[in-house]
């Protein structure tokens, strides 16, 4: 189950995409590109219930 309402969700989706698109115009290195945008696409997933931090190590 979502952290917050599927409004909120679809609200931080689209910011999410505005800030992915800003990112990607930035004067900033392409792996630097990949680390903002991964870990916005973490938290956003997180919200979503579908991410857990540190998940891959309790494996």
């Amino acid at each position: 189950m979502p952290k917050i309402s599927q409004d909120c969700l679809a609200q931080v989706l689209s910011a999410l995409e505005r800030y992915k698109r800003e990112v990607s115009t930035a004067n900033l290195a392409g792996t630097t590109k990949s680390t903002y945008t991964l870990h916005a696409d973490n938290f956003v997933r997180w919200l979503n219930d579908d991410f857990e931090p540190g998940g891959r190590n309790k494996r």
